[in-house]
Parts: C-alpha cells; structure tokens; sequence
C-alpha cells in the first residue's frame, strides 16, 4: 500500500502519488474494453479520473474504468481524513464470475507513528507514538495545557472605610492602621494564612501574606538632600491575619505603624516634602488553599484601568500563581 501525508486544509494532499492500477487478461492476451468497478466505502474519500483512461461515471465513491488495449484500467484515490487505514475495492464481473482486488493505503499522521523514548528520557515515558510524545512535550511547556482550577481573587479593600485597595494608590497613614481585606472565590483553609503572634503554631499567614516597605536611606548625618541614597526593604509585621469564610482580614502591627509614622515624619523633614512609602503586598499562591485543600491560589493577574488598576477576579488557568500588587502610604 502507499502512503500520504496530509496537510490541513489541503485536500489535494491525500490523493496517492501513483494511481491504483489493474491488469485484465484472458491467459496470455490482455482484454480490452472490460468495465472495472473502482468503489471506496468511507466518507470523505473519493476516486478520480486518471487521464489516458476511458471513465464511465463522474468522480466519487465509486468510479467504471474501461480497459485499454493493453488491458490496464487505472484511476487516482483521494484517502479520507480519517480513518488511517483504507481501502479500494476492485471489482470485474464477466461472463457470471467476479473478481475482486483490494487496494490499502495509509495517512501517515502522528498518532500512527511508533515511538519509543529513551532510556534516560523520563519526560517522555510511556509514549508510545510521536502524537503522544509531542503532546506531552507541548504539555510540559505550557502550550495546550488543560487549565488548572484554582482560587481566585476578587476584591481587594481597606478596613477602614471599605474603598478599593488599588495598584499605584496614595493611602493615608491613618487609613492603613486599620489593614485590608481580601474576597476569595472560595472558602480559604484558614491555617493557611493565619498569624497570631501569641500562637506560636499559627505562624504560616506571615510567610504566605505580607506587606513589604522599600524605606528611603540616607547616610547618618546627611540632611537637605531630595533623592534617598536608596532602599531598605522592611517587612511590615503584621499584629493578626485570620479567615472568615471567602474573606481574609490583615492588620500591621500599632507598634510598627507608630514608629513607620515617625520615621515618615523624620524623612519629611529632611526632605523637605511630603514622603511617600512603596507598599508592595504579595500572596504566595503556592502554600495558600481552599477549605477542601483541592484548590490552589491563582493569584495571576494583569494591570488594567479599572477602578483599581486590577484585571479580577486573578488566575491565568494555572494553580500557585503569586499575587502582587502595590501602594504609598502617606501622611497625607
């Protein structure tokens, strides 16, 4: 049998490269005129004049060709799509008998090809045709995966006043003492983010939910400078982080914030001008989880120009994804 590669969208690239032929003969002398009987039983496939041959029929499932002087009969197969393996059925009737030939042909695609990986090459173990190998592949890369279902974020909130927490916003000093709130889709495993300072096991919810302060620096004794010599990162320390249902509460610590309210006072001073604090909050996708423990956080998300500068709910179909998002704290 033969074989052809198709291609999408082109159905010229399953006809077979050479025609199917048969030879018709009585004993040694070739037997001109005879009707051949070409015929395909699956849809989609069709068989189609050769030139040089007499057809009685137009092109299609079935196709006569008449026997030339040298008793040949021949015409061209355009396979299916699908399924891999075909066939052409050849019939002569003359005189009360018949015969009958088969012709096979294949589409040679992926998924009929054999494949045997590597010893050393787990990625691709139990592969066993190239389709499958480069499914795995293209799985292992991110293309084509199947989403993940995960937890998303839907809302991001000041306690104080209920207003949305938005990326690049100015936040009172004042406003902040009071924390934030963050709407999940689902129920949160509340080990996962809970702190209590006097708990020593409820300790996780400072690791997996923070708010990180980039603190101007100036050498000790510089005064009337306007631009920080740079940055001091400071992790804010939170005084409690707990769950209700869908909904997480986090406050920073009033010790904290009174000695964060001097220090902005201070570095006003001496710069003369209202200093403003980057506050970077992150959640650590991959150690947060619903109440089932099923689900990851998909705390992905893009910048747009919503009422708080986030494309929510988050998530990019792909569980333990970090949210990150950002703010100045100011005196006002």
């Amino acid at each position: 049998g033969q074989e052809v590669r198709p291609l999408p969208g082109d159905p010229d690239s399953r006809i077979l490269a050479f025609p199917i032929r048969v030879r018709v003969a009585n004993g040694q002398w070739p037997a001109e005129g005879m009707k051949v009987l070409f015929s395909v039983a699956i849809d989609g496939a069709e068989l189609l004049e050769e030139p040089g041959f007499d057809t009685d029929g137009a092109p299609g499932p079935e196709i006569t060709v008449v026997t030339g002087p040298d008793g040949l009969a021949a015409c061209r197969w355009r396979l299916a799509e699908s399924p891999p393996h075909q066939e052409v059925k050849v019939v002569l009737e003359s005189d009360g008998h018949t015969a009958t030939i088969l012709f096979h042909a294949n589409l040679s695609v992926a998924a009929e090809v054999a494949y045997t990986p590597a010893a050393d090459c787990s990625l691709l173990k139990g592969a066993e045709t190239v389709k499958e190998a480069l499914d795995l592949l293209c799985t292992q890369s991110g293309g084509g995966a199947a989403p993940e279902p995960g937890i998303a974020i839907e809302r991001l909130t000041l306690l104080d006043d209920g207003r949305l927490l938005a990326v690049d916003a100015d936040v009172f000093f004042a406003d902040f003492m009071a924390g934030f709130q963050v709407t999940f889709s689902e129920e949160l495993d509340p080990e996962t983010v809970h702190f209590d300072p006097l708990d020593p096991k409820a300790r996780r919810g400072r690791a997996t939910c923070f708010v990180t302060l980039e603190m101007p620096f100036l050498p000790p004794g510089v005064t009337g400078e306007t631009i920080p010599a740079g940055y001091n990162l400071m992790r804010l320390p939170v005084e409690s982080a707990s769950v209700d249902g869908n909904t997480l509460f986090w406050k920073p610590s009033g010790s904290a914030m009174t000695w964060l309210g001097e220090e902005i006072s201070r570095l006003s001073e001496i710069f003369n001008r209202n200093v403003q604090i980057l506050a970077r909050l992150t959640l650590k996708g991959n150690f947060i989880w619903n109440a089932k423990g099923d689900l990851y956080l998909d705390g992905e998300t893009l910048g747009d120009r919503n009422d708080d500068g986030l494309d929510l709910p988050s998530g990019d179909d792909k569980r333990g994804g970090d949210f990150e998002t950002w703010f100045w704290l100011t005196q006002g």
